[in-house]
This record gives structure tokens, C-alpha cells and sequence, in this order.
């Protein structure tokens, strides 16, 4: 998921680099929001699991709750997007055998 992730940031990126603009580039904005929330709550979710010697301040928790909820009305205002969509399903993984 983490690498679908990344690809998706990667092409979001290359996407708001080019002449998109409008409806089409807030688009992207939201996927590359929702694509960087993805990746940035995975990783402090391992560091929850396994970095035992972290210390977890309120304020910093509270500042990634409010990131993941962002990501959350990005979703929402995308979610029925052919890239958004297509974003999704690459979070699956390859199938099988492949």
C-alpha cells in the first residue's frame, strides 16, 4: 500500500506540474492529499507499534488526527474520480501469481 502510495504522489505531482487547471487540478490536489495522509499515517503507526522509546505528545497526535480528517473531505470530494478510483484499486496490490 505504502508504495501505491508513493506512486500515486509521484503522479499527482508530475499531474500539477503540467497545464492542468481547475476542476482537474483540484482533483489532484485532493489525491495527492489523501495519497501523502495515507503514507504519513502508516509510518507513525508503525512507530506506534514498535518504537517503544517514542513519546507521544497530545499536540502532535491531535495535528495528525486533523491530517487524517483532511484526508478524509479530500476523499469525499473525489472519491467517484476516474484517478481516485483508479488509486483505489492500486491499493489492492498486484494479483496473485502476477
Amino acid at each position: 500500500m505504502k508504495d501505491a502510495s508513493e506512486k500515486q504522489v509521484a503522479i499527482c505531482n508530475r499531474v500539477l506540474k503540467g497545464l492542468v487547471k481547475g476542476r482537474q487540478a483540484q482533483s489532484f490536489r485532493h489525491l495527492l492529499s489523501v495519497a501523502i495522509a495515507f503514507i504519513e499515517s502508516q509510518q507513525y503507526r508503525h512507530a506506534a507499534d514498535y518504537d517503544n522509546a517514542r513519546i507521544w505528545v497530545r499536540s502532535d497526535v491531535s495535528t495528525l488526527i486533523a491530517g487524517v480528517n483532511s484526508a478524509f473531505q479530500s476523499w469525499n470530494a473525489i472519491r467517484e474520480e476516474p484517478a481516485a478510483q483508479a488509486y483505489l484499486i492500486s491499493l489492492l496490490g498486484k494479483p496473485r501469481g502476477n
